[in-house]
């Protein structure tokens, strides 16, 4: 039904509708990050952040594995107002505004003569699409960049975060260094001061301690 579901064709015609959807919020907007992109660019429009849009986001972790995008582009959109969690994989990429919209791609494939999407307007099947985004939120790792929200001393600094919060995710310690332009001896290093200051045995209680002494505090991403 044409007033419930459109069918767009071709690449760029996807990228400029989900830019002229994104620059139309009002609320929030809400996005299941797999590759390839949407749009190229940065994560989030900063002229919508600042008329107090939310914006959430769950990226698929082998896309910064890729470096697409990169660590630091995660840090900027944070800094922006962007609340950023990463999941081991997300079921389709996804862009929802303000409960109303939906943009849903038919195919993965970057080939402008194949790619399509659906805008999926107010119906059972947007309700559907919010309550999984919902459910993976729910599931995915928060992903700090700043150790400003700790609650209580002891607390860790900047990179310490940033090296929790990708542990935790599931990169390996190359992979961390890799990200913050660091050595491997480095990250170690300090995985394991973390450890000592919060009296872990291992690296799965360090994520129990570091949640319980407020490291990777939930309300830095907006919880």
């Amino acid at each position: 039904a044409a007033e419930v579901v459109d069918v767009i064709h071709g690449t760029e015609t996807i990228r400029e509708r989900v830019g002229q959807i994104q620059l139309a919020a009002r609320k929030e907007v809400m996005n299941l990050v797999k590759a390839p992109f949407f749009s190229s660019g940065n994560m989030t429009d900063d002229a919508v952040i600042d008329r107090g849009v939310r914006y959430r986001v769950i990226v698929e972790r082998s896309m910064l594995d890729g470096g697409s995008p990169s660590f630091d582009e995660v840090i900027q959109a944070r800094a922006a107002g962007e609340v950023v969690r990463i999941a081991e994989s997300v079921p389709l990429k996804l862009f929802i505004v303000d409960h109303e919209l939906a943009v849903v791609p038919l195919l993965g494939s970057v080939n402008a003569a194949k790619a399509g999407a659906l805008i999926v307007h107010e119906c059972s099947l947007l309700d559907a699409l919010i309550a999984l985004f919902e459910s993976e939120w729910e599931k995915a790792m928060p992903f700090v960049t700043s150790a400003g929200g700790a609650r209580s001393a002891p607390a860790i600094d900047d990179l310490g975060a940033q090296i929790l919060s990708m542990l935790l995710t599931g990169f390996t310690d190359q992979a961390i260094a890799t990200q913050l332009n660091t050595s491997m001896r480095t990250v170690q290093r300090r995985i394991r001061q973390m450890m000592d200051t919060a009296k872990a045995q291992n690296r799965m209680q360090l994520g129990f301690r570091a949640a319980r002494l407020g490291w990777l505090d939930a309300e830095q991403d907006g919880s």
